[in-house]
């Protein structure tokens, strides 16, 4: 069976991201290992998310689409709080405000589409997952406007 270039980097990059992710959980915050476990968890999951996003939209996949937008979204926005040094939010803060603002509008338009349609459901989904995904956007961009109105994030 043969598999695209593509399929094969999401498969190893979610392996990857997995097999990273919990060998970081484990070590010690804020040590050399720790740092570079994490950085193999970010570099996979940006894989990971990018190549499973645009196979959804070659495949014509809008939920996919959405779930890998808002996966994107999570993983490099914590990321970004871990690197950066205390200070004012810039252009990829109110870039990242804009993600999740439209991955939650779209969520709960489709949550919606598909509570009014026959048979109860729109792009093999039914309500309850975009309702789901909504609202973990929209709490996404609660989280953002309460940063941004702030000033940021400060250490403690």
């Amino acid at each position: 069976m043969a598999y695209s270039p593509l399929l094969l980097l999401h498969i190893v990059s979610g392996t990857a991201g997995m097999l990273s992710g919990f060998v970081t959980v484990f070590l010690k915050k804020g040590a050399r290992r720790h740092a570079i476990a994490g950085t193999v968890f970010v570099v996979s999951m940006v894989c990971l998310t990018l190549s499973g996003t645009y196979m959804a939209i070659v495949k014509h996949q809008p939920s996919n689409i959405l779930g890998g937008a808002l996966t994107f979204y999570m993983v490099v926005t914590a990321w970004m709080t871990a690197r950066r040094p205390n200070g004012t939010p810039g252009l990829f803060d109110w870039s990242a405000l804009l993600i999740a603002a439209g991955v939650a509008v779209a969520e709960v338009t489709f949550g919606i589409e598909a509570m009014r349609s026959p048979t109860g459901m729109i792009y093999e989904n039914s309500a309850g997952p975009y309702f789901v995904f909504g609202a973990v956007a929209a709490l996404a961009f609660i989280g953002d406007i309460r940063m941004l109105a702030r000033g940021g994030i400060a250490a403690l």
